[in-house]
């Protein structure tokens, strides 16, 4: 009973604006929450995903959470992958693309590379082709080819070399790795990068926007 009750609230949780879009909680703690309710959580956030009425920050959840039901089910992860693929497939459709479209395509392009899905990287390869990938938040279309095993690290050195100066490559690499930068921006660092929640990204934007409003109003 009370499992069927957790499943009835997640769509409402994720399609209320206020929270959404104001509570760092909801961004940052829903995913987990909704991973632990279990698999049954899949199929309304696919749907929910799916749904262009709703807001950025309601997609952006939805594609955290899909990302960790299948990390904490494993036997879930062919479901969410082809849920976050097929999304992507409908973006690609899409007439145009709006600057929120870009941070989704790269949300879903973290979340389908923590799962090591190789049977998405036709559809994350045309998209970062089409520059439609917002590449502060995903680094280049090569740091994602080197997660996965696509090209070795020698070859990613040799389109961005080693110990560069501060750079956009920094901010980048820092969202793979919840330690410091993996190489080549820092040679020391060894071992698989770990990709961190979107939450960093998603809060960081939303403080950059608040500030952004703070200023058009005082003009």
């Amino acid at each position: 009973m009370l499992r069927e009750e957790a499943i009835s609230a997640v769509e409402p949780l994720l399609t209320i604006p206020a929270i959404m879009e104001d509570s760092e909680w909801a961004q940052d703690e829903l995913p987990e929450v909704l991973a632990l309710i279990g698999p049954d959580t899949l199929s309304i956030l696919g749907s929910i995903l799916a749904d262009p009425t709703r807001n950025h920050w309601t997609h952006a959840t939805a594609i955290e959470s899909i990302g960790k039901v299948a990390l904490q089910r494993p036997e879930t992860c062919a479901k969410a992958v082809n849920l976050l693929i097929e999304q992507m497939k409908r973006m690609e459709e899409l007439p145009s693309f709006a600057e929120d479209d870009y941070e989704l395509n790269a949300f879903m392009i973290i979340s389908l590379t923590r799962l090591k899905a190789q049977e998405a990287l036709p559809v994350i390869e045309r998209a970062f082709k089409a520059e439609h990938v917002d590449e502060m938040i995903t680094g280049p279309w090569e740091l994602t080819q080197k997660e996965f095993g696509l090209i070795t690290q020698e070859e990613f050195d040799q389109l961005y070399p080693p110990s560069p100066p501060f750079s956009l490559f920094e901010s980048f690499a820092s969202k793979f790795d919840d330690r410091e930068p993996p190489s080549p921006f820092n040679p020391s660092t060894t071992g698989k990068s770990k990709y961190k929640n979107l939450a960093t990204t998603k809060k960081t934007k939303q403080k950059m926007a608040q500030k952004s409003r703070k200023k058009n109003r005082k003009h």
